[in-house]
């Protein structure tokens, strides 16, 4: 199976990036979480191969803040672009779809992690990295623990993993949430300060649905190909609160509720 798929240019940096943790925010229909679900195409292209078998190994999770979600939005999403049966083989039982294309060998797990009482699933993953799905949903705690579950696929035996992270996409939040603090403000020394912030994150921040740069347009319902113009955000925008407007167009963080 072939994919057509020409990433956004936040998109693309995303997908390139190499940082210990890369995140995007923007827009709703900027393309974020498909720009995701590709990179864990890209870097289990790049991990190392086994010397044994010359397969490269790698083993992924996909986390959401609840099971409904993980199965109406980000598998949906996921499906779409990858379909089961075509692209790869899909373990519905144990939510894992396995790429095997080329020298790839990859496992994709997908799970849902409501909040901290939920960190002992992750505590025995062996994993090469993570993407979060609508991060802004995750506690800290659950961050912490999938991240220190990354870099131990594969094993020294297969190769070792020469590559591990954490990623994610998402709506802006609220000013008040863990991760504005982390995103947008200069670590504390006792956390490392900016010399580690800027050597191991990336954080990415989409146009706004109303600027002449934003992204994805062509894709989105409004799209006119003669005038290069979309009114998709403009429509999108009628009836909806200010506040709404700014936070999931604009791409502005919220006020607490």
């Amino acid at each position: 199976m072939s994919v057509n798929y020409t990433p956004t240019p936040t998109g693309k940096a995303v997908i390139e990036s190499q940082k210990k943790y890369t995140f995007i925010v923007g827009p709703v229909g900027g393309a974020k979480t498909t720009a995701c679900l590709f990179k864990i195409i890209y870097q289990a292209k790049l991990q190392r191969a086994n010397p044994a078998d010359g397969i490269r190994y790698s083993r992924f999770a996909v986390i959401r803040s609840t099971n409904r979600q993980l199965f109406d939005t980000t598998l949906k999403s996921f499906f779409d672009w990858f379909p089961p049966g075509v692209a790869g083989e899909w373990q519905a039982t144990q939510k894992t779809f396995i790429f095997r294309f080329d020298d790839v060998h990859c496992e994709v797990m997908f799970r849902p992690l409501d909040g901290p009482s939920d960190v002992s699933n992750v505590l025995s993953l062996e994993l090469t990295g993570a993407m979060f799905d609508e991060f802004v949903e995750i506690p800290r705690e659950i961050v912490d623990a999938v991240q220190s579950r990354c870099g131990r696929y594969p094993s020294p035996k297969r190769g070792g993993c020469s590559w591990a992270g954490c990623w994610g996409a998402s709506n802006p939040g609220t000013q008040d949430s863990w991760w504005y603090e982390w995103l947008y403000n200069e670590w504390p020394e006792e956390s490392g300060g900016l010399a580690e912030q800027e050597e191991v994150l990336n954080f990415f921040v989409q146009p706004s649905g109303f600027s002449p740069n934003a992204e994805n347009l062509p894709n989105l319902r409004g799209w006119d190909e003669k005038t290069k113009t979309s009114s998709y955000y403009v429509e999108l925008a009628k009836g909806k609160t200010p506040e709404w407007v700014k936070q999931f167009i604009e791409v502005q963080w919220g006020y607490s509720q």
